[in-house]
């Protein structure tokens, strides 16, 4: 059985008896808060499980933020309304040749970093997670834009190389590997001796 949260705290009935992946993703200072959660979760119990009224607690931020009205505070509501704005954010962003991953930042603060096995998996991935993190971004006020460096980039990914790794079985092949130091949360799965994804996070 593979552990999921809910992102529509007012609905109680299912739509589809099949299961059907999403083209959005959980948010990422949400993402941040649920990796923390479900890391904890592991090393006090041994188990994969999510603050869930944390997450809805979440999605409802969002919506208020946002200024969007949901009536079971769907997550996938605010990703609708805002879909104009994340479009923008979507065609500002294309892969490099051989790009595997990205360090994050919003309102000039390295904020995350998403780092996968090759650049096909990036590729695939990315115009949902630019989604993810525009809409953090969009209610992020600029008032002195200010581009990071690509040393506040490397000071970051030394952050995430020097943090301790906690190791636990993942639920099908490999490891589930979970950050756990001051400031970061995230985690990532490794298998036949190789990374698949990483994904880090400043600490909320």
């Amino acid at each position: 059985m593979i552990p999921v949260s809910c992102v529509e705290q007012g609905r109680w009935v299912y739509r589809s008896a099949e299961f059907q992946a999403a083209h959005r993703a959980l948010f990422a200072r949400a993402r941040a808060r649920k990796a923390q959660s479900v890391s904890d979760s592991l090393r006090s119990r041994g188990e994969r499980r999510a603050n869930q009224s944390q997450v809805w607690a979440d999605v409802a931020d969002k919506a208020y933020a946002c200024r969007v009205e949901s009536e079971t505070l769907a997550m996938s509501d605010i990703y609708v309304e805002s879909a104009a704005q994340l479009d923008d954010y979507v065609r500002a962003f294309r892969v490099l040749p051989g790009q595997r991953g990205a360090v994050v930042a919003i309102g000039g603060k390295v904020i995350g970093l998403e780092l996968f096995n090759c650049p096909t998996a990036f590729s695939r991935y990315l115009e949902k997670l630019v989604r993810a993190y525009a809409l953090d971004a969009i209610e992020t006020p600029a008032l002195e834009p200010r581009v990071p460096s690509a040393t506040d980039a490397q000071a970051f990914l030394d952050l995430v190389w020097a943090t301790h790794a906690e190791r636990f079985p993942a639920l099908g092949e490999g490891e589930d590997i979970r950050l756990n130091g001051a400031g970061l949360a995230g985690g990532a799965l490794a298998a036949g001796g190789r990374l698949v994804h990483l994904a880090a996070f400043v600490a909320p």
